[in-house]
């Protein structure tokens, strides 16, 4: 949705910036190859751009006369 911020998150073990596309194929830090347990917090960071972007066109289409 158009003023949202991108989302980010810190690696605790390098402390570098990632972005859900850094890390939703492999669940690894990519600069230090730290692991990150798979809970429902990471689940919804990765997944939190496609859904930004499905309610963008949800809520468009709803605007279209």
């Amino acid at each position: 949705m158009p003023g949202c911020a991108a989302p980010v998150i810190v690696c605790p073990e390098c402390k570098e910036i990632l972005s859900p596309a850094d890390i939703e194929g492999f669940w690894k830090c990519p600069y230090c190859n730290f692991a990150f347990d798979r809970d429902a917090l990471l689940e919804d960071f990765v997944s939190s751009p496609l859904l930004q972007r499905w309610a963008g066109a949800a809520y468009s289409r709803m605007l279209r006369p």
